[in-house]
Protein backbone atom coordinates (compact mmCIF):
# COMPACT_ATOMS: atom_id res chain seq x y z
CA UNK A 1 0.00 0.00 0.00
CA UNK A 2 2.69 2.35 0.99
CA UNK A 3 4.54 1.68 -2.44
CA UNK A 4 0.92 2.59 -4.33
CA UNK A 5 0.32 5.16 -2.66
CA UNK A 6 4.27 7.00 -3.12
CA UNK A 7 3.75 5.75 -6.72
CA UNK A 8 0.36 7.98 -7.44
CA UNK A 9 1.21 10.93 -5.37
CA UNK A 10 4.34 11.16 -7.28
CA UNK A 11 2.18 11.83 -10.64
CA UNK A 12 0.93 14.61 -9.33
CA UNK A 13 4.37 16.07 -9.64
CA UNK A 14 4.63 15.46 -12.99
CA UNK A 15 2.06 18.25 -14.63
CA UNK A 16 4.36 21.15 -12.20
CA UNK A 17 7.08 20.09 -13.20
CA UNK A 18 6.20 20.30 -16.80
CA UNK A 19 4.41 23.90 -16.20
CA UNK A 20 7.56 25.21 -14.53
CA UNK A 21 9.99 23.73 -17.32
CA UNK A 22 7.59 25.80 -19.95
CA UNK A 23 6.99 28.91 -17.62
CA UNK A 24 11.07 28.87 -17.22
CA UNK A 25 10.97 28.72 -13.63
CA UNK A 26 14.31 26.98 -13.07
CA UNK A 27 13.79 27.71 -9.69
CA UNK A 28 10.69 25.72 -9.56
CA UNK A 29 11.62 23.42 -11.86
CA UNK A 30 14.57 22.52 -9.44
CA UNK A 31 12.61 21.87 -6.50
CA UNK A 32 10.17 19.98 -7.90
CA UNK A 33 12.39 17.69 -9.60
CA UNK A 34 14.33 17.42 -6.32
CA UNK A 35 11.01 16.34 -4.53
CA UNK A 36 10.43 13.91 -7.33
CA UNK A 37 14.05 12.17 -6.92
CA UNK A 38 13.86 11.99 -2.99
CA UNK A 39 10.70 10.25 -3.71
CA UNK A 40 11.99 7.53 -5.70
CA UNK A 41 14.66 6.85 -2.94
CA UNK A 42 12.00 6.91 -0.64
CA UNK A 43 10.45 4.03 -2.70
CA UNK A 44 13.80 2.42 -3.56
CA UNK A 45 13.57 1.67 0.38
CA UNK A 46 10.00 1.00 0.69
CA UNK A 47 10.75 -2.04 -2.07
CA UNK A 48 13.70 -3.37 -0.47
CA UNK A 49 11.34 -4.63 2.75
CA UNK A 50 10.41 -7.28 0.30
CA UNK A 51 11.47 -10.10 -1.46
CA UNK A 52 9.98 -10.03 -4.40
CA UNK A 53 11.04 -6.38 -5.36
CA UNK A 54 15.10 -7.38 -5.21
CA UNK A 55 17.14 -6.52 -8.42
CA UNK A 56 19.81 -8.26 -6.35
CA UNK A 57 17.80 -11.79 -6.47
CA UNK A 58 17.03 -11.65 -9.98
CA UNK A 59 20.88 -11.11 -10.57
CA UNK A 60 22.64 -13.81 -8.34
CA UNK A 61 19.87 -16.16 -9.58
CA UNK A 62 21.31 -15.50 -13.06
CA UNK A 63 24.84 -15.39 -12.22
CA UNK A 64 24.10 -18.72 -10.53
CA UNK A 65 23.89 -20.86 -13.45
CA UNK A 66 27.42 -19.88 -14.78
CA UNK A 67 30.55 -22.33 -14.31
CA UNK A 68 33.05 -19.59 -15.04
CA UNK A 69 33.09 -15.75 -14.64
CA UNK A 70 33.37 -15.22 -17.88
CA UNK A 71 29.56 -17.08 -18.28
CA UNK A 72 28.56 -15.60 -14.78
CA UNK A 73 29.18 -12.29 -16.21
CA UNK A 74 26.95 -12.79 -19.71
CA UNK A 75 24.60 -14.30 -17.72
CA UNK A 76 24.18 -11.00 -15.70
CA UNK A 77 24.02 -8.72 -18.49
CA UNK A 78 21.50 -10.93 -20.12
CA UNK A 79 19.13 -10.36 -16.80
CA UNK A 80 19.99 -6.68 -16.82
CA UNK A 81 19.46 -5.92 -20.09
CA UNK A 82 16.02 -8.37 -20.43
CA UNK A 83 14.35 -5.74 -18.25
CA UNK A 84 16.20 -2.69 -19.72
CA UNK A 85 17.44 -2.50 -22.73
CA UNK A 86 16.10 -5.75 -24.38
CA UNK A 87 20.02 -6.16 -26.31
CA UNK A 88 20.64 -4.19 -29.71
CA UNK A 89 20.11 -0.22 -30.17
CA UNK A 90 17.82 -1.15 -32.85
CA UNK A 91 15.34 -3.52 -30.64
CA UNK A 92 15.16 -1.38 -27.64
CA UNK A 93 14.59 2.27 -29.94
CA UNK A 94 11.57 0.61 -31.71
CA UNK A 95 9.86 -0.26 -28.12
CA UNK A 96 11.49 -3.51 -26.68
CA UNK A 97 12.48 -1.80 -23.58
CA UNK A 98 11.94 -1.68 -19.78
CA UNK A 99 9.93 -5.39 -19.89
CA UNK A 100 7.88 -5.08 -17.89
CA UNK A 101 8.24 -1.87 -15.84
CA UNK A 102 9.39 -3.83 -13.00
CA UNK A 103 9.71 -1.53 -9.87
CA UNK A 104 12.52 -3.45 -8.06
CA UNK A 105 14.49 -1.82 -5.20
CA UNK A 106 18.18 -1.59 -7.09
CA UNK A 107 16.52 -0.76 -10.58
CA UNK A 108 14.50 1.98 -9.18
CA UNK A 109 17.02 3.73 -7.05
CA UNK A 110 20.20 3.15 -9.55
CA UNK A 111 19.19 3.33 -13.08
CA UNK A 112 15.36 4.60 -13.16
CA UNK A 113 17.28 7.60 -10.88
CA UNK A 114 20.33 7.82 -13.14
CA UNK A 115 18.14 8.10 -15.89
CA UNK A 116 15.32 11.29 -14.24
CA UNK A 117 18.26 12.92 -12.77
CA UNK A 118 20.21 12.55 -16.26
CA UNK A 119 16.85 14.60 -18.29
CA UNK A 120 16.28 16.83 -15.33
CA UNK A 121 19.74 18.38 -15.15
CA UNK A 122 19.75 18.64 -18.89
CA UNK A 123 16.80 20.18 -18.66
CA UNK A 124 17.48 23.09 -16.00
CA UNK A 125 20.55 23.10 -17.69
CA UNK A 126 19.25 24.46 -20.63
CA UNK A 127 16.90 26.33 -18.96
CA UNK A 128 19.73 28.46 -17.45
CA UNK A 129 21.52 28.80 -20.50
CA UNK A 130 18.18 29.84 -22.58
CA UNK A 131 18.72 26.96 -24.73
CA UNK A 132 17.08 24.19 -26.62
CA UNK A 133 17.89 20.96 -24.22
CA UNK A 134 20.47 18.72 -25.88
CA UNK A 135 19.69 15.45 -27.44
CA UNK A 136 20.53 12.61 -24.85
CA UNK A 137 21.97 9.42 -25.84
CA UNK A 138 19.52 6.73 -23.66
CA UNK A 139 20.42 3.46 -25.32
CA UNK A 140 23.98 4.54 -24.24
CA UNK A 141 23.20 5.60 -20.70
CA UNK A 142 21.41 2.27 -20.02
CA UNK A 143 23.69 -0.08 -21.61
CA UNK A 144 26.87 1.31 -19.57
CA UNK A 145 24.12 0.36 -16.86
CA UNK A 146 23.42 -3.13 -18.29
CA UNK A 147 27.09 -4.16 -18.60
CA UNK A 148 28.00 -3.47 -14.65
CA UNK A 149 29.01 -6.17 -12.47
CA UNK A 150 28.12 -4.14 -9.23
CA UNK A 151 26.36 -5.34 -6.21
CA UNK A 152 22.77 -4.96 -5.08
CA UNK A 153 21.29 -6.47 -1.95
CA UNK A 154 19.83 -9.70 -2.16
CA UNK A 155 18.41 -9.94 1.73
CA UNK A 156 15.70 -7.68 2.53
CA UNK A 157 16.58 -4.64 4.44
CA UNK A 158 14.04 -1.77 6.60
CA UNK A 159 10.99 -1.95 9.12
CA UNK A 160 7.40 -1.45 6.15
CA UNK A 161 5.47 -0.08 9.09
CA UNK A 162 8.13 2.58 10.04
CA UNK A 163 8.84 3.22 6.19
CA UNK A 164 5.21 3.51 5.68
CA UNK A 165 4.72 5.69 8.43
CA UNK A 166 7.53 8.15 7.07
CA UNK A 167 5.53 7.73 3.72
CA UNK A 168 2.46 9.12 5.50
CA UNK A 169 4.20 12.15 6.97
CA UNK A 170 6.64 13.08 3.70
CA UNK A 171 3.42 13.14 1.91
CA UNK A 172 1.28 15.07 4.56
CA UNK A 173 4.02 17.81 4.89
CA UNK A 174 4.80 17.95 1.70
CA UNK A 175 2.78 21.38 -0.33
CA UNK A 176 2.65 19.99 -3.89
CA UNK A 177 -0.10 17.53 -3.58
CA UNK A 178 -2.50 19.88 -5.67
CA UNK A 179 -3.13 19.99 -9.15
CA UNK A 180 -4.14 23.10 -11.43
CA UNK A 181 -5.70 23.22 -14.35
CA UNK A 182 -6.85 26.10 -16.76
CA UNK A 183 -9.53 26.10 -19.72
CA UNK A 184 -10.74 28.45 -22.09
CA UNK A 185 -14.43 28.56 -23.46
CA UNK A 186 -12.76 29.41 -26.80
CA UNK A 187 -9.11 29.87 -27.64
CA UNK A 188 -9.28 33.17 -29.14
CA UNK A 189 -9.70 36.63 -27.48
CA UNK A 190 -11.07 38.87 -29.79
CA UNK A 191 -12.31 42.83 -29.96
CA UNK A 192 -15.84 42.38 -28.35
CA UNK A 193 -15.33 38.42 -27.94
CA UNK A 194 -13.59 37.75 -24.42
CA UNK A 195 -13.19 34.71 -23.45
CA UNK A 196 -13.90 32.68 -20.18
CA UNK A 197 -10.94 31.14 -18.25
CA UNK A 198 -11.70 28.52 -15.92
CA UNK A 199 -9.10 27.19 -13.26
CA UNK A 200 -9.65 24.98 -11.35
CA UNK A 201 -7.21 23.87 -8.01
CA UNK A 202 -8.10 20.08 -6.31
CA UNK A 203 -6.48 18.88 -3.15
CA UNK A 204 -5.08 15.67 -3.74
CA UNK A 205 -3.42 15.55 -0.06
CA UNK A 206 -5.31 12.93 1.04
CA UNK A 207 -4.33 13.77 4.57
CA UNK A 208 -5.42 17.37 4.67
CA UNK A 209 -7.20 20.37 3.51
CA UNK A 210 -5.80 23.16 1.72
CA UNK A 211 -6.32 26.42 3.51
CA UNK A 212 -6.53 29.36 1.93
CA UNK A 213 -6.74 29.15 -1.20
CA UNK A 214 -6.53 31.72 -3.68
CA UNK A 215 -6.40 31.40 -7.75
CA UNK A 216 -5.35 34.10 -9.98
CA UNK A 217 -4.82 34.76 -14.41
CA UNK A 218 -2.07 36.73 -14.83
CA UNK A 219 -2.97 38.48 -18.51
CA UNK A 220 -0.03 38.65 -21.09
CA UNK A 221 0.14 42.56 -22.93
CA UNK A 222 -3.08 43.48 -24.56
CA UNK A 223 -5.65 41.62 -22.41
CA UNK A 224 -6.72 41.79 -18.98
CA UNK A 225 -8.31 39.70 -16.69
CA UNK A 226 -11.26 40.43 -14.34
CA UNK A 227 -12.37 37.52 -11.98
CA UNK A 228 -16.10 36.60 -12.63
CA UNK A 229 -17.23 35.64 -8.57
CA UNK A 230 -14.89 34.53 -5.73
CA UNK A 231 -11.34 33.92 -6.44
CA UNK A 232 -10.88 32.43 -2.89
CA UNK A 233 -11.88 29.38 -0.44
CA UNK A 234 -11.07 29.24 2.75
CA UNK A 235 -10.55 25.50 2.83
CA UNK A 236 -10.70 22.67 0.06
CA UNK A 237 -11.00 19.29 1.40
CA UNK A 238 -9.25 16.30 0.17
CA UNK A 239 -10.17 15.08 -3.33
CA UNK A 240 -12.28 18.39 -3.47
CA UNK A 241 -12.19 21.30 -6.31
CA UNK A 242 -12.67 24.81 -6.27
CA UNK A 243 -12.62 26.43 -9.42
CA UNK A 244 -13.17 30.26 -10.11
CA UNK A 245 -13.57 31.54 -14.37
CA UNK A 246 -11.67 35.32 -15.37
CA UNK A 247 -13.05 37.16 -17.91
CA UNK A 248 -10.40 38.00 -20.59
CA UNK A 249 -10.67 40.87 -22.91
CA UNK A 250 -8.61 42.41 -25.79
CA UNK A 251 -7.43 45.68 -24.78
CA UNK A 252 -7.47 47.83 -28.02
CA UNK A 253 -3.77 48.79 -27.59
CA UNK A 254 -3.23 44.63 -28.36
CA UNK A 255 0.73 44.56 -28.43
CA UNK A 256 1.73 41.31 -26.98
CA UNK A 257 2.27 37.75 -28.91
CA UNK A 258 -0.11 37.02 -30.75
CA UNK A 259 -0.54 33.22 -29.62
CA UNK A 260 0.33 33.43 -25.43
CA UNK A 261 1.13 31.35 -22.62
CA UNK A 262 -1.01 32.42 -20.29
CA UNK A 263 -0.08 31.61 -16.81
CA UNK A 264 -2.90 31.36 -13.96
CA UNK A 265 -1.59 30.80 -10.51
CA UNK A 266 -2.82 28.94 -7.06
CA UNK A 267 -1.19 29.91 -3.57
CA UNK A 268 -2.38 28.18 -0.56
CA UNK A 269 -1.36 26.21 2.82
CA UNK A 270 -1.36 22.70 3.16
CA UNK A 271 0.60 20.00 6.19
CA UNK A 272 1.91 23.46 8.03
CA UNK A 273 3.33 24.79 4.53
CA UNK A 274 2.69 27.38 2.30
CA UNK A 275 2.33 26.32 -1.27
CA UNK A 276 1.98 27.48 -4.92
CA UNK A 277 1.69 25.58 -7.94
CA UNK A 278 1.18 27.50 -11.64
CA UNK A 279 -0.64 25.85 -15.01
CA UNK A 280 -1.42 28.05 -18.40
CA UNK A 281 -3.89 28.37 -21.12
CA UNK A 282 -2.51 29.24 -24.71
CA UNK A 283 -5.17 31.91 -25.97
CA UNK A 284 -4.97 33.99 -29.37
CA UNK A 285 -5.13 37.80 -30.31
CA UNK A 286 -7.69 37.47 -32.18
CA UNK A 287 -6.14 41.00 -33.65
CA UNK A 288 -7.83 40.96 -37.32
CA UNK A 289 -5.46 41.44 -40.42
CA UNK A 290 -4.04 44.07 -42.15
CA UNK A 291 -3.75 44.99 -46.13
CA UNK A 292 -3.23 43.45 -48.84
CA UNK A 293 -4.11 40.38 -46.71
CA UNK A 294 -7.46 39.21 -46.83
CA UNK A 295 -9.40 36.39 -44.84
CA UNK A 296 -11.85 33.30 -45.79
CA UNK A 297 -13.56 31.32 -43.41
CA UNK A 298 -15.44 28.04 -43.73
CA UNK A 299 -14.59 26.98 -40.05
CA UNK A 300 -16.09 29.77 -38.12
CA UNK A 301 -12.05 30.88 -37.28
CA UNK A 302 -10.79 34.25 -36.12
CA UNK A 303 -7.61 35.91 -37.41
CA UNK A 304 -5.03 37.80 -35.97
CA UNK A 305 -1.65 39.61 -37.49
CA UNK A 306 1.03 40.51 -35.81
CA UNK A 307 4.16 42.19 -38.13
CA UNK A 308 5.06 39.16 -40.04
CA UNK A 309 2.98 36.91 -37.91
CA UNK A 310 0.27 35.51 -38.98
CA UNK A 311 -2.38 32.99 -36.51
CA UNK A 312 -5.36 31.31 -37.16
CA UNK A 313 -8.11 29.95 -34.68
CA UNK A 314 -10.80 27.52 -35.54
CA UNK A 315 -12.26 24.82 -36.43
CA UNK A 316 -13.27 22.10 -38.84
CA UNK A 317 -14.16 18.56 -39.50
CA UNK A 318 -12.15 17.47 -42.27
CA UNK A 319 -10.71 18.88 -45.73
CA UNK A 320 -11.23 15.91 -48.35
CA UNK A 321 -13.69 15.05 -50.78
CA UNK A 322 -16.95 16.96 -50.25
CA UNK A 323 -15.61 18.02 -46.67
CA UNK A 324 -14.22 21.95 -47.21
CA UNK A 325 -13.84 23.66 -43.42
CA UNK A 326 -10.66 25.37 -43.22
CA UNK A 327 -10.07 29.02 -42.75
CA UNK A 328 -7.17 31.02 -44.95
CA UNK A 329 -5.12 34.08 -44.65
CA UNK A 330 -4.31 35.10 -48.33
CA UNK A 331 -3.21 37.26 -50.76
CA UNK A 332 -5.44 38.01 -54.08
CA UNK A 333 -4.10 36.87 -57.31
CA UNK A 334 -0.54 36.60 -56.24
CA UNK A 335 0.51 33.36 -57.01
CA UNK A 336 1.75 33.21 -60.52
CA UNK A 337 2.73 30.37 -62.84
CA UNK A 338 6.68 30.50 -61.97
CA UNK A 339 5.69 31.59 -58.03
CA UNK A 340 7.29 30.36 -55.00
CA UNK A 341 5.43 30.49 -51.68
CA UNK A 342 7.03 30.05 -48.56
CA UNK A 343 6.36 30.26 -44.18
CA UNK A 344 6.87 28.69 -40.90
CA UNK A 345 4.64 27.02 -39.20
CA UNK A 346 5.58 27.77 -35.99
CA UNK A 347 2.39 26.15 -34.02
CA UNK A 348 -0.21 23.75 -34.47
CA UNK A 349 -3.05 21.97 -32.02
CA UNK A 350 -2.95 18.88 -32.39
CA UNK A 351 -6.83 18.79 -32.51
CA UNK A 352 -6.41 15.29 -34.57
CA UNK A 353 -4.07 13.48 -36.39
CA UNK A 354 -4.83 14.92 -39.65
CA UNK A 355 -5.42 18.57 -38.53
CA UNK A 356 -3.32 20.47 -41.00
CA UNK A 357 -1.72 23.67 -40.92
CA UNK A 358 0.42 25.37 -43.84
CA UNK A 359 0.48 27.11 -47.74
CA UNK A 360 -3.11 26.83 -49.92
CA UNK A 361 -3.62 27.97 -53.17
CA UNK A 362 -6.70 28.35 -55.49
CA UNK A 363 -8.14 30.01 -58.27
CA UNK A 364 -10.28 32.22 -56.04
CA UNK A 365 -9.88 31.27 -52.01
CA UNK A 366 -13.07 33.45 -51.20
CA UNK A 367 -15.23 30.57 -52.78
CA UNK A 368 -15.69 26.69 -51.40
CA UNK A 369 -17.02 23.84 -52.69
CA UNK A 370 -17.81 23.45 -56.49
CA UNK A 371 -17.18 26.99 -57.08
CA UNK A 372 -13.50 27.38 -57.34
CA UNK A 373 -10.54 25.30 -59.42
CA UNK A 374 -6.83 25.27 -59.20
CA UNK A 375 -7.09 23.79 -55.47
CA UNK A 376 -3.85 23.08 -53.65
CA UNK A 377 -2.37 22.73 -50.23
CA UNK A 378 0.93 22.10 -48.58
CA UNK A 379 0.48 21.50 -44.30
CA UNK A 380 2.22 20.29 -41.26
CA UNK A 381 0.29 17.53 -39.26
CA UNK A 382 0.43 16.44 -35.45
CA UNK A 383 0.57 12.50 -36.81
CA UNK A 384 0.83 12.07 -40.57
CA UNK A 385 4.09 13.85 -41.53
CA UNK A 386 3.43 16.68 -44.25
CA UNK A 387 0.87 16.20 -46.47
CA UNK A 388 0.30 17.80 -50.30
CA UNK A 389 -2.69 17.46 -51.50
CA UNK A 390 -4.45 18.89 -55.02
CA UNK A 391 -8.05 18.71 -56.40
CA UNK A 392 -7.03 16.75 -59.34
CA UNK A 393 -10.21 16.88 -61.84
CA UNK A 394 -10.82 20.77 -60.93
CA UNK A 395 -14.41 20.00 -59.40
CA UNK A 396 -13.60 22.04 -56.22
CA UNK A 397 -12.48 19.01 -53.64
CA UNK A 398 -9.57 17.47 -52.76
CA UNK A 399 -8.52 13.61 -54.43
CA UNK A 400 -5.25 13.13 -54.18
CA UNK A 401 -2.48 13.29 -51.88
CA UNK A 402 1.43 12.79 -51.42
CA UNK A 403 3.04 12.30 -47.57
CA UNK A 404 6.65 12.41 -46.64
CA UNK A 405 8.06 12.09 -43.40
CA UNK A 406 7.68 12.64 -39.75
CA UNK A 407 7.79 16.22 -39.15
CA UNK A 408 5.82 18.30 -36.87
CA UNK A 409 5.60 21.82 -36.05
CA UNK A 410 8.07 24.16 -35.95
CA UNK A 411 8.40 23.08 -39.72
CA UNK A 412 9.39 25.40 -43.05
CA UNK A 413 7.15 24.71 -45.96
CA UNK A 414 8.12 25.90 -49.38
CA UNK A 415 5.46 25.30 -52.88
CA UNK A 416 6.68 26.37 -56.45
CA UNK A 417 4.79 26.54 -59.01
CA UNK A 418 6.10 25.86 -62.74
CA UNK A 419 2.89 26.03 -64.75
CA UNK A 420 0.45 23.56 -64.15
CA UNK A 421 2.78 21.68 -61.69
CA UNK A 422 3.39 22.56 -57.90
CA UNK A 423 6.24 21.00 -56.09
CA UNK A 424 5.45 21.00 -52.18
CA UNK A 425 8.56 20.38 -49.76
CA UNK A 426 8.78 20.95 -45.88
CA UNK A 427 12.12 21.36 -43.80
CA UNK A 428 12.80 20.83 -40.37
CA UNK A 429 15.78 24.40 -40.29
CA UNK A 430 14.45 26.20 -43.15
CA UNK A 431 18.18 24.64 -45.39
CA UNK A 432 17.36 21.14 -45.64
CA UNK A 433 14.54 20.31 -47.68
CA UNK A 434 12.43 17.28 -48.29
CA UNK A 435 10.50 16.78 -51.15
CA UNK A 436 6.65 15.83 -50.02
CA UNK A 437 5.15 15.39 -54.01
CA UNK A 438 4.42 17.40 -57.19
CA UNK A 439 0.76 18.43 -57.51
CA UNK A 440 -1.30 18.78 -60.67
CA UNK A 441 -4.79 20.09 -59.99
CA UNK A 442 -7.18 20.79 -62.71
CA UNK A 443 -8.07 24.09 -63.88
CA UNK A 444 -5.32 26.38 -62.80
CA UNK A 445 -6.10 30.22 -63.37
CA UNK A 446 -2.53 32.17 -64.70
CA UNK A 447 -3.07 34.35 -61.18
CA UNK A 448 -4.47 32.41 -58.08
CA UNK A 449 -5.35 32.89 -54.31
CA UNK A 450 -2.19 32.10 -51.91
CA UNK A 451 -2.24 32.43 -48.19
CA UNK A 452 -2.32 30.23 -45.39
CA UNK A 453 -4.14 28.55 -43.88
CA UNK A 454 -5.46 25.53 -41.00
CA UNK A 455 -8.22 22.64 -40.28
CA UNK A 456 -8.76 21.31 -37.14
CA UNK A 457 -10.07 18.17 -39.00
CA UNK A 458 -11.54 17.32 -35.92
CA UNK A 459 -13.67 14.45 -37.07
CA UNK A 460 -17.16 16.24 -36.07
CA UNK A 461 -16.14 16.74 -32.57
CA UNK A 462 -16.22 20.76 -32.43
CA UNK A 463 -12.88 20.75 -30.87
CA UNK A 464 -11.25 23.76 -31.91
CA UNK A 465 -6.96 24.97 -32.29
CA UNK A 466 -4.68 27.42 -33.22
CA UNK A 467 -1.86 27.48 -35.76
CA UNK A 468 0.99 30.07 -35.75
CA UNK A 469 2.98 31.32 -38.79
CA UNK A 470 5.80 33.22 -39.63
CA UNK A 471 7.51 34.82 -42.82
CA UNK A 472 5.07 33.91 -45.42
CA UNK A 473 6.37 35.04 -48.55
CA UNK A 474 5.47 35.06 -52.14
CA UNK A 475 8.48 35.64 -55.02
Amino acid sequence: MARQVLSNRSRVLLPQIKAAYEAGDRGRFDRLTKTWLSWMKLMDKVLATSGRHLLGRWLADARSWGATRAEKDQLEYDARSIITTWGGRASSEEGLHDYANREWSGLLGGLYHLRWKTYFDELSTALAAGRQPAGIDWFALEDRWARRHDSYPTRTSGDIHKLARKVRDTLTADPHQVALTASADRAAVADGRPVTVTVSFTNRNGFGPATDVSLSVDAPEGMTAEPIGTTTAASVAPGETFSASFRVTLTSAAAGELVSRVPVGASYRTGGSQGSASAAVRLMAGTGVQAPYRTASFNDAVFGQSGDGLAIEGGGADLWGGTNEFATIHRVAAFGSASVATVQVTSQDNTGGWARAGLMVRNDLSANGDGSAGYVNLAVTPSNGCALSWDADGNGKFDSIERAGSFTAPVHLRLTRSGDAYIGECSGDGVSWTTVGTATPGGVADAQDIGVFMTAANGWTGTRGIAGFQGFSVT
